[in-house]
C-alpha cells in the first residue's frame, strides 16, 4: 500500500507543495440560467450531468470545472518511495480557510486572425479580427478582462438552503462596448474545492443591426463569452501558516454534444505526446511519475524497450474509431461494432489482423511507415491545413507517440491487459486526463477547446501545468506584408484568443465536407472534423444531420445544403441534440433535440 507523501502524515510541517488538478480545467458554455453539473473526473468516464439530462426545460446545463487541491508533502529530488500525494479540503483539522481566486479574458477580438498554421509554420496573417490588426499587446478596448475574483471557505462556511454548492463572486465584463455580460462565476462545493462555471454561450455585435456572419472564425465586430484563465488557491492552517498552490488553468469551450464518443485524437494524447517528446526532463519533485504517470515517465526515458499497455495505450483510440460510426456516416458502415479478442490477443497467429488495423492508420510527419502496411488513411479527418494538399498537416494524423506505440502493438510488443479495471478514485493524474481526454485533439483548425498554440512546450513549467508569464517567440506580418518578430504572453484569454469568433461560426460550417481543393490527391473523399464532439449525424435509420434545418425558416437558412447558416446556429444552438448511450457504449442514440428540428 503506498504511503502518503509525508514522513509525518500527521502534520503539514515544512516543506510542503500543494498543487492544483486538473492542471487544465475544462468548462462548457450553456444556457440554463442556473443548472450545471461537473465535469469528468475519473479517466474513461464521460460527461454525466443529474438523470443523464443535459438539458432543462429546453436550455442546456452548463459544465463546471472542479479543481481540487493536494498536498505533495515534505518531497525532495530523490523523493519519498512509492507515495501518493493527498487531497487536502476544510474537512482536514489542520485547514482553517481556503481561498480560490480566478482570472479569465476574452481577447479573441484583439488578436491576430486564425488562418491555419499561420503562426506557427509561418507569421502571423495581417488579415485583421477585427477592426485592424493587433498584436498581443494591442488595443485592449477589444478585450473582455473582469477583474479577477476570489471565494473563501471556511469550517463554518454552509451552501444556502436548498442549495448543493455555495455560490459565490461573478466575473462580470465592464468593458460596456462589448455586448457580453459575464465570463463566469465561482462556486464551491461542501469540501472547499473550486466549481468554475463558464458564461452562458451568448455571442453578440457591439453593431445595430448585426453585420452578417461572413466566415467559420474571424467575425468584424462580433463578440462571445468563451475563455480561459489562471486558478489560484491559498490554503491557511490553523497555525496560521498561509500555503500557496501551484495555479491551475480554466479553459472554456461549447458543449460536447456526443460526451461518450471520444475522439480518436484527443487533447490528451496531444499534451501526452508534448511531454514524452518535448519537455524537458521530469520534475524530480513530483511523486506522479513514480507511480501514477509512470508511463509517461518510462515511455520519455525508454520507449525503446517500453511495452504498452492495450487497455491505457491502444484500446482508447480504436475504440473510438468504432464509435465514430454513430455520428459518421461515412464510418457507418465500415468500422466494425467490437474491438475483438484478434487484436487484443498478442498471439503470432493474429499478427496479421494488426498489422492490418494499423496499416490503414495515416502516418505522422517524421515517422516511418509500418512494413508492408495498408493505405495509411485513417482517421477519415481533415487537418490543421485541410485546402493545402501539399502540407504535412493537409490531414490528421494520430501523435507520433500515439504511432510509436501502435506499431509495437502492431509487432505483438504490447501488454494483453484488456478489461482491466479502470481506476475511479479521484486522484492528481486521473484529473488531469479525465478534463483532457474529453477535448478534441485534431484538426486544430482551430478546434473546440484550443488550438495548436496548445503544442508549444515553452508553456509548460511541468506535463498538463500551463506556465503564467511565459513568453513565446512569433513572427507575424503587417499590412504591407513585411515580417516582424515579437512574442506572446501566456496569461488570461491566451488560449480562447485563437478560437473561432463567434464559435457558433465554427460549429456551422464544420460538418463533414468533400475535398476538392486543386492539386488535392484524395479529391471527391469525404472528411470529418470533430465527430466525436460536434456530431455530422446522428443515428437513425437512415441518419440524418444533427444540425439540421426545417424547409422554413428555422433554424436561420444556411447555404441550400440543409444546415443551418452562421446566425441559425448562434440563435438555435442550444436545440439540437444529444448523442447518448444508455447500455454503456454498445449503442448510441439522439435525445433532448428540439421537438420543431425533424
Amino acid at each position: 500500500m503506498a504511503s502518503v507523501c509525508r514522513t509525518d502524515v500527521n502534520t503539514i510541517a515544512a516543506p510542503t507543495r500543494f498543487r492544483i488538478h486538473p492542471g487544465i480545467g475544462i468548462a462548457r458554455v450553456g444556457n440554463h440560467p442556473d443548472q450545471f453539473f461537473v465535469g469528468p473526473e475519473v479517466p474513461g468516464a464521460s460527461a454525466s450531468p443529474p438523470g443523464g439530462a443535459f438539458k432543462v426545460s429546453g436550455m442546456i446545463r452548463r459544465q463546471g470545472a472542479r479543481f481540487r487541491i493536494f498536498d505533495y508533502g515534505d518531497i525532495s529530488p530523490t523523493g519519498l518511495a512509492n507515495c501518493e500525494p493527498r487531497a487536502i479540503d476544510i474537512k482536514d483539522p489542520q485547514v482553517e480557510s481556503i481561498t480560490w481566486t480566478v482570472e479569465v479574458a476574452n481577447r479573441k477580438a484583439s488578436f491576430f486572425a486564425f488562418d491555419g498554421l499561420a503562426g506557427d509554420s509561418s507569421p502571423f496573417s495581417p488579415t485583421p479580427r477585427p477592426f485592424e490588426a493587433r498584436r498581443n499587446a494591442g488595443n485592449t478596448s477589444f478585450e473582455i478582462t473582469p477583474a479577477p475574483q476570489s471565494i473563501t471557505m471556511n469550517k463554518t462556511t454552509r451552501p444556502p438552503a436548498g442549495f448543493s454548492f455555495i455560490p459565490g463572486p461573478k466575473l462580470t465584463n465592464t468593458n460596456a462596448a462589448i455586448p457580453i455580460p459575464l465570463l463566469g462565476e465561482l462556486w464551491m462545493d461542501t469540501d472547499g474545492n473550486l466549481v468554475f462555471l463558464g458564461g452562458f454561450g451568448k455571442s453578440a455585435s457591439n453593431r445595430s443591426p448585426a453585420p452578417v456572419l461572413t466566415t467559420y472564425a474571424n467575425n468584424d465586430t462580433w463578440f462571445d463569452d468563451v475563455c480561459d484563465g489562471i486558478v489560484r488557491a491559498k490554503v491557511k492552517l490553523k497555525s496560521g501558516r498561509e500555503i500557496t498552490c501551484d495555479p491551475a488553468w480554466v479553459v472554456v469551450g461549447p458543449p460536447d454534444f456526443a460526451p461518450a464518443i471520444r475522439n480518436v485524437i484527443t487533447l490528451y494524447d496531444v499534451l501526452w505526446d508534448v511531454a514524452v517528446r518535448l519537455l524537458p526532463a521530469l520534475p524530480p519533485d513530483n511523486p506522479l511519475y513514480d507511480k501514477g504517470l509512470k508511463r509517461l515517465k518510462d515511455q520519455k526515458t525508454a520507449m525503446g524497450t517500453y511495452k504498452p499497455s492495450y487497455q491505457r495505450d491502444i484500446h482508447p483510440a480504436l475504440q473510438a474509431a468504432i464509435d465514430t460510426r454513430w455520428v459518421y456516416k461515412p464510418a457507418a458502415g465500415s468500422h466494425g461494432g467490437t474491438v475483438g479478442g484478434d487484436l487484443f490477443n498478442p498471439d503470432p497467429t493474429k499478427d496479421s489482423i494488426r498489422q492490418m488495423v494499423v496499416g490503414f492508420v495515416r502516418v505522422p510527419t517524421g515517422e516511418t511507415p509500418l512494413a508492408g502496411g495498408g493505405v495509411h488513411s485513417m482517421p477519415k479527418l481533415l487537418g490543421d491545413e485541410p485546402y493545402t494538399p501539399v502540407h504535412p498537416r493537409y490531414r490528421a494524423t494520430v501523435t507520433a507517440t500515439q504511432y510509436t506505440i501502435l506499431k509495437k502493438f502492431a509487432g505483438r510488443d504490447f501488454v494483453d491487459d484488456h478489461g482491466s479495471p479502470r481506476a475511479n478514485a479521484i486522484s492528481p493524474e486521473g484529473l488531469d486526463e479525465a478534463a483532457l481526454e474529453n477535448c478534441v485533439g485534431a484538426a486544430m483548425y482551430p478546434g473546440i477547446e484550443m488550438s495548436w498554440l496548445s503544442r508549444n512546450p515553452a508553456i509548460y513549467q511541468e506535463p498538463f501545468r500551463i506556465k503564467p508569464g511565459a513568453s513565446i517567440a512569433i513572427k507575424f506580418k503587417d499590412a504591407g506584408g513585411v515580417v516582424h518578430s515579437g512574442t506572446l504572453v501566456v496569461r488570461p484569454g491566451f488560449f480562447s484568443q485563437q478560437m473561432a469568433l463567434p464559435w457558433q461560426a465554427d460549429f456551422a460550417d464544420c460538418h463533414r465536407e468533400t475535398a476538392n481543393s486543386p492539386g488535392a490527391p484524395d479529391s471527391g473523399q469525404e472528411f470529418g472534423w470533430w465527430p466525436g464532439q460536434r456530431p455530422d449525424e446522428v443515428p437513425g435509420s437512415p441518419m440524418k444531420p444533427w444540425a439540421r434545418r426545417t424547409t422554413g425558416n428555422w433554424p436561420a437558412p444556411g447555404t441550400g445544403d440543409g444546415y443551418p447558416g452562421h446566425e441559425g446556429m448562434v440563435v438555435n444552438w442550444s436545440k439540437f441534440g444529444f448523442v447518448k448511450t444508455s447500455d454503456g457504449g454498445r449503442t448510441f442514440s439522439e435525445d433532448e433535440v428540439n421537438p420543431a428540428i425533424p
